[in-house]
């Protein structure tokens, strides 16, 4: 009976791996808001709005006013079952005219010991 189970299991696990399935994401917990290197490349500095960004992202975890410059960021972690947790923070800084100046990544806050490190 124990061998079924764990044949099933292999099983399972070889079909989730050759169908393309990101195993390390399966049943992972996620939170906030995963800005992607695609999306951050669509946003033109001197182009792209505040208004825009928050179009694409949704609202900010974070918003903030550092001198003439509004800083939106998104936070974002998964803690997953398999492979390294992920933490990380994308911030949009703006201008006085809401027009981005600049986009930058990094570790997120450190809410969750399991995304420490």
């Amino acid at each position: 009976m124990k061998r079924t189970g764990s044949a099933a299991v292999v099983a399972l696990t070889a079909v989730l791996a050759l169908s393309g399935c990101n195993v390390a994401s399966l049943g992972a917990y996620k939170s906030g808001t995963q800005v992607t290197a695609a999306q951050r490349q669509a946003f033109e500095p001197g182009e792209t709005t505040r208004a825009d960004v928050v179009a694409e992202l949704g609202a900010a975890q974070r918003v903030k006013q550092v001198g003439d410059e509004t800083h939106l960021v998104y936070d974002y972690s998964e803690i997953r079952h398999f492979g390294s947790n992920i933490n990380q923070s994308t911030r949009f800084r703006f201008d006085s005219n809401d027009t981005l100046l600049g986009i930058e990544t990094g570790k997120g806050p450190a809410t969750n010991p399991l995304t420490q490190g």
